[in-house]
C-alpha cells in the first residue's frame, strides 16, 4: 500500500496543478484529500456538478469534503435530462452522461482534469471510463492501481467526513435499461427511497419499470420489509407505483 501512495504523490507532483471532479463519494474524496497533501491545497481545485439525478446529500458531502481539504470549490449546474440520448436509457447511458459532463467541466479548469476511478472499477462494465478516456481525463487512483478496500481504508485513515458513507450511485442507475429516465420517475424513486430510509434501512434501492417498483434491500433487512409491508405498499402507491415487488436476489 505504502508503495502505491508513494506512486501517486510522485505522479500528482509532476502536475502544476490538479481539480478532482468531486461527487460527495469517498474515491473522489480520497483523491482531493490526497492531492491537497501532496500538491498544496493552492494548487488543487474542486469542481462539483449538481443535478436533478443526484442524491442532495452529494452536494452536501462534496462541500463538506472540500472544506476539509482546504481546497477552492466550484459548483455548477447540469441538466442531464436535456440529452435525449440519456433520457432515453440505453445500456451505455454512462457514456453519454460522462462524455457531456466532463466536456462541460474540461474547459472551465485551470488544471488537469481527474476523476475518482480506482482499480476495482475495470471489473465492472463501466461505459463512462471510455469517454473519460476519449477526453484525456486523467484517473490517479486507477493508474496508482489503489483497490476500493484500499480507499476506504483511506478514508478512515485520513478521517474523511465520508468515510463510513454508503456508495450514491446517481438515481439514473435505479431506472432498468430502456426505460425512459424521466424527472417526474427521478422525484419518485428519490421519495420512494427517502421512505424506505426513514424506516431504518441502512442500504436501500428502488428499482423503476414503468408503474412497477422493485425494492432491493441487504439480506440481512428482508425480514424488516416484510414487517412493514403494509405501510411499504400504501407509500409506494401513493407515489404512483400501481405494484412493489421486493428482489430476493
Amino acid at each position: 500500500m505504502s508503495q502505491k501512495i508513494k506512486y501517486l504523490e510522485a505522479r500528482l507532483k509532476k502536475k502544476r496543478g490538479l481539480t478532482v471532479a468531486l461527487s460527495g463519494g469517498i474515491d473522489s474524496g480520497v483523491l482531493l484529500f490526497l492531492a491537497s497533501q501532496f500538491l498544496g491545497p493552492q494548487r488543487v481545485f474542486a469542481f462539483t456538478i449538481s443535478s436533478s439525478i443526484m442524491n442532495p446529500e452529494d452536494l452536501v458531502y462534496a462541500r463538506l469534503i472540500a472544506r476539509q481539504a482546504g481546497v477552492k470549490h466550484e459548483v455548477f449546474e447540469f441538466n442531464h435530462l436535456e440529452l435525449e440520448a440519456f433520457r432515453k436509457n440505453p445500456e451505455n447511458r454512462c457514456y453519454f452522461c460522462k462524455k457531456e459532463m466532463f466536456g462541460f467541466l474540461k474547459p472551465k479548469s485551470p488544471y488537469p482534469l481527474a476523476d475518482g476511478t480506482q482499480l476495482d472499477d475495470l471489473d465492472d462494465y463501466r461505459p463512462g471510463l471510455k469517454a473519460i478516456e476519449e477526453l484525456n481525463i486523467c484517473s490517479p487512483l486507477k493508474e496508482a492501481k489503489i483497490t476500493k478496500k484500499e480507499i476506504k481504508w483511506l478514508a478512515r485513515k485520513l478521517g474523511l467526513v465520508n468515510c463510513h458513507r454508503a456508495p450514491s450511485p446517481c438515481l439514473a442507475t435505479r431506472f432498468l435499461p430502456k426505460e425512459p429516465v424521466t424527472a417526474e420517475g427521478i422525484k419518485q424513486v428519490y421519495r420512494a427511497e427517502a421512505f424506505l430510509k426513514s424506516l431504518g434501512f441502512n442500504w436501500v434501492r428502488v428499482r423503476k419499470r414503468e408503474d412497477l417498483a422493485i425494492i432491493e434491500v441487504k439480506t440481512k433487512e428482508q425480514g424488516k420489509v416484510q414487517q412493514y409491508k403494509g405501510t411499504i405498499i400504501f407509500n409506494l402507491k401513493n407515489l404512483g407505483f400501481k405494484k412493489v415487488l421486493l428482489n430476493l436476489g
